[in-house]
């Protein structure tokens, strides 16, 4: 790793990456800006994790520095880090961010000059949970982790940022930020969302109806149990990939009406079928 690493947010995914270094007994500091989720950390007995309220002071001599607060707060922790001059020559920086190519221009941007090098990561292991309670050292184990370079891109930091993320025992694949953007809309942003609308149209008109349901409604709204704030910044980050997404959906939908207002059986199964082969064909089973 590159020295000391610094994770900027003590919530689950940067809380779980503090505790994860720590764990490979590689010195790492986790800031945030309330005392709370620092003190949860600090009770936990390890002697390379430390906590720090101090922005300059937890990253100034940092060989890595992570973001991993809310997309939208991520530019102005890159402005005050370089208006502090506490960023070290040829510090690489990383981010967890679930959409791309904002952050990539506002830190390129931001950075250019500085002598520091941003790479793009998403490590795809959230869950539902949210907050420092639910972080846990093996969240990252096993989970994909793209990473969005750039022509700018320096390489020596990307390849040190696709090692870091190895090291953590995730599995990486690269892929530029645009195209990051549209594959998240689909597989991840897109499933929330529908995940909400499920929700609202299982029981909106009658709550208590919850109490009869299965596995079969739990296992497809999961998801619709996250952060609303976060999940809404992240939907608007990415609003015009989510977009499309939502409008194909739409398309789809239609189908399924028109296949119910047949009354026919061959054209339902044919919808189903078509689906039940897409996923069983791409979606793998995980461990």
């Amino acid at each position: 790793m590159l020295g000391r690493t610094v994770v900027l947010g003590p919530g689950l995914l940067g809380g779980s990456l503090g505790l994860a270094v720590a764990d490979q007994g590689h010195p790492v500091v986790v800031w945030g800006r309330r005392l709370e989720p620092l003190e949860f950390l600090s009770k936990i007995e390890s002697s390379e994790l430390e906590t720090e309220s101090d922005l300059a002071k937890a990253a100034r001599g940092a060989g890595l520095i992570v973001l991993a607060t809310p997309i939208g707060v991520m530019p102005d922790l890159l402005e005050r880090l370089v208006a502090a001059n506490v960023l070290a020559p040829g510090v690489v920086i990383t981010d967890v961010g679930s959409v791309k190519r904002p952050i990539v221009e506002h830190a390129m941007g931001i950075l250019k000059g500085t002598g520091a090098h941003f790479v793009g990561s998403h490590p795809m292991a959230g869950s539902e949970a949210s907050g420092i309670e639910a972080a846990r050292k093996e969240l990252y184990k096993g989970a994909l982790c793209l990473i969005t370079p750039i022509p700018e891109t320096d390489e020596d930091a990307l390849a040190n940022v696709r090692d870091f993320w190895i090291s953590l025992g995730m599995r990486v694949h690269e892929t530029p930020p645009a195209k990051h953007d549209e594959i998240v809309a689909r597989i991840s942003h897109l499933p929330h969302a529908l995940a909400s609308l499920v929700v609202g149209a299982a029981l909106e008109k009658e709550p208590s109806w919850a109490e009869f349901s299965a596995g079969g409604l739990r296992d497809t709204t999961r998801v619709a149990s996250g952060d609303p704030a976060m999940w809404a910044e992240i939907l608007l980050e990415n609003r015009q990939a989510v977009l499309a997404a939502l409008r194909d959906s739409q398309e789809r939908l239609e189908d399924l009406i028109q296949c119910m207002e047949s009354g026919q059986i061959e054209p339902l199964q044919r919808f189903l079928l078509e689906a039940k082969a897409l996923r069983d064909t791409h979606i793998v089973p995980r461990c």
